[in-house]
């Protein structure tokens, strides 16, 4: 089984190469052609994915924050930082890593798209980023990171 660096850094890849966007879109196309994509509604949310936390000084913190990656890190050292995860908070608890925010079938509950984001991303940010023109007309359901007029009227 590989660590997490390794799965992050293989991810990292795929993404960085446009292949992952590819695969999913190949994945979901597949299940419309078998007709699992139901479109009776779709459902928002986000959750967290946690990456290790690794220390750092505050002068690396602060370099880091400005995409500055400090020079005199050893290339093995560069590999285990995670410079793109953030911290957020959730029910007073701390958490480092990115926001996994998905799109769900409601009929089928299968993920039907995705947009992955630093830990401390708002889930209402990336609401209009889901839906595609597909889902025009269709019923959202969210959770109360959503709860806003805008969100309320449904996919536009």
């Amino acid at each position: 089984m590989p660590d997490a660096t390794t799965v992050r850094l293989f991810a990292k890849y795929l993404v960085g190469n446009g292949t992952m966007p590819k695969l999913f879109a190949h994945f979901h196309a597949r299940l419309a052609q078998a007709g699992l994509i139901l479109n009776d509604g779709k459902v928002i949310d986000a959750s967290i994915v946690d990456a290790p936390v690794h220390r750092n000084s505050s002068d690396e913190n602060q370099r880091i924050k400005e995409y500055d990656i400090p020079e005199d890190w050893s290339d093995a050292k560069g590999r285990k930082k995670d410079v793109d995860a953030t911290w957020t908070k959730k029910n007073g608890k701390s958490f480092f890593g990115y926001m996994n925010h998905v799109k769900v079938d409601a009929g089928s509950k299968l993920m039907d798209h995705y947009v992955v984001t630093a830990a401390s991303v708002h889930d209402g940010t990336v609401v209009w980023d889901l839906p595609t023109e597909q889902d025009k007309g269709q019923k959202l359901d969210a959770d109360k990171a959503y709860d806003n007029a805008h969100t309320k009227k449904g996919v536009r």
